[in-house]
């Protein structure tokens, strides 16, 4: 094991440079689709009353009659998350325009898959049908369970699909 040694600022560093190391410019967080090139990318707008907004008619979209027991369900959880599944999760990921959220919403059906929360796949699965998927695009998705997750993850992804099928008024 050999100990590093710390080269120490040129004297000539003034504190404008110290502290733009220190703070670098805000992180880049999307590709922007008006780019002409797949390496330009645009910066993200601080607007949390927008996120609020789109995030709460894209989740009210997906949970449908649900999204008010769900929002007083995390609410009891916790406000915080409350917020934040609605600004971040469904504000600032979902609802982004970059993808159509049928799109979105069977990107999240093939994360889900895998980790065992039922409840959540089964929402986001009618969640896909409600935002325009058809149910062969929902039955494509959880055919490929176990191309990331696995053989176990893939019988369990489709006993929920099964179970949504059998008993969804969204006609998966």
């Amino acid at each position: 094991h050999t100990a590093r040694s710390r080269t120490p600022p040129p004297k000539t560093a003034t504190i404008k440079s110290l502290t733009a190391e220190r703070n670098p410019p805000p992180r880049q967080i999307g590709v922007d689709s008006s780019a002409t090139a797949a390496t330009d990318w645009k910066e993200e707008r601080w607007d949390p009353e927008g996120w609020q907004k789109s995030g709460a008619e894209a989740c009210a979209l997906i949970y449908g009659s649900a999204y008010p027991k769900l929002r007083e369900r995390m609410e009891v959880l916790h406000p915080l998350l409350n917020t934040m599944m609605i600004e971040h999760g469904y504000g600032r990921v979902l609802s982004r325009t970059s993808l159509p959220l049928r799109i979105r919403e069977l990107c999240v059906l093939a994360v889900l898959a895998g980790q065992s929360v039922a409840p959540q796949l089964t929402s986001h699965m009618r969640g896909a049908i409600k935002c325009g998927a058809t149910p062969e695009e929902v039955k494509a998705v959880i055919s490929q369970t176990h191309l990331a997750w696995g053989k176990e993850a893939q019988e369990v992804a489709d006993a929920v699909h099964e179970g949504c099928v059998r008993g969804s008024k969204a006609a998966l």
